[in-house]
């Protein structure tokens, strides 16, 4: 059977998780992947609302009798879970981008960088 069509209406309802001669998606006879393949990440603001609410679960110290050291170890512990769900995140992200494109045709791979190289010379950040 032949490969399954990709198409921007099979990449934004996300319908079927099956790919290629019906394995799982990106595991082509060959190995290699397909641009459209390339999942959707969490935005901006989802990922800061998933740090913020990870920040609000960190309760402060009550072993520490002195206000002053509770305060700042408080400060010191929620600013520190604030940045490694945020790194976390998106260590996460670029590394599954990365290996995605590694894995892509070269006239694909090709093509991703154009466009990668073109965002960022309009200003977009790079990965």
């Amino acid at each position: 059977p032949a490969p399954k069509a990709c198409s921007i209406h099979s990449v934004l309802s996300k319908g079927g998780s099956e790919g290629m001669n019906g394995m799982e998606r990106g595991s082509g006879a060959d190995g290699m992947r397909r641009l459209c393949e390339l999942p959707d990440y969490t935005g901006p603001a989802r990922l800061l609302k998933a740090a913020h609410k990870a920040r609000l679960m960190v309760k402060p110290s009550a072993k520490l009798a002195n206000a002053n050291k509770r305060t700042i170890k408080h400060a010191c512990v929620s600013i520190d879970t604030y940045t490694q769900t945020l790194s976390v995140a998106l260590r996460e992200q670029q590394r599954g981008v990365k290996a995605h494109l590694a894995a892509l045709h070269p006239f694909e791979s090709a093509l991703a960088e154009l466009t990668l190289q073109a965002l960022e010379r309009e200003g977009s950040p790079s990965l």
